[in-house]
């Protein structure tokens, strides 16, 4: 990775962060060399107490394919101040999603086919999923709540 780029794109997250993403993508796509990484908010400010989470785009190289590439990962962490991580609990919260997705999802993966985002990296302080906007699926409108056919949708699947 180009550590220049990275950091002049990565401005708006800490360094433990960067490193973080850093190495999940030398990890999960060793032949993509990184051009590019625009960090920007996910979601509208304060609708989401429990983390920051951070859309991350990215633009680079394929060096087996030979190829443009381009992909998007979802990065939640926690929020800086240490009065909204007590009052919501959001350590516990943080641990225990990150071991969903470490130690639990895996493991029921292997009995079930069950969908959900590929997830890159998941530490007690920053979980980093595929974004999965990238294959057409878009968050619900929370205040307008779901329609009649996702709610069928969601029904059939339980």
């Amino acid at each position: 990775l180009n550590d220049k780029i990275m950091a002049d794109e990565l401005r708006k997250i800490k360094p433990s962060e960067e490193e973080a993403v850093r190495d999940s993508l030398q990890r999960h796509f060793p032949s993509i060399r990184v051009d590019k990484l625009k960090a920007s908010p996910a979601i509208k400010d304060n609708e989401n107490f429990m983390g920051i989470i951070t859309k991350l785009d990215i633009k680079g190289y394929d060096r087996e394919k030979g190829e443009d590439v381009q992909m998007s990962l979802i990065m939640k962490t926690m929020p800086d101040s240490a009065e909204r991580r007590a009052t919501f609990n959001v350590d516990a919260a943080f641990i225990n999603e990150a071991a969903f997705y470490s130690r639990v999802l895996p493991t029921l993966q292997q009995y079930a086919d069950l969908k959900f985002a590929p997830c890159l990296q998941a530490r007690p302080d920053l979980i980093l999923l595929r974004h999965l906007g990238q294959d057409g699926y878009i968050p619900v409108e929370r205040t307008e709540g779901l329609d009649l056919q996702h709610c069928e949708l969601v029904l059939r699947e339980l």
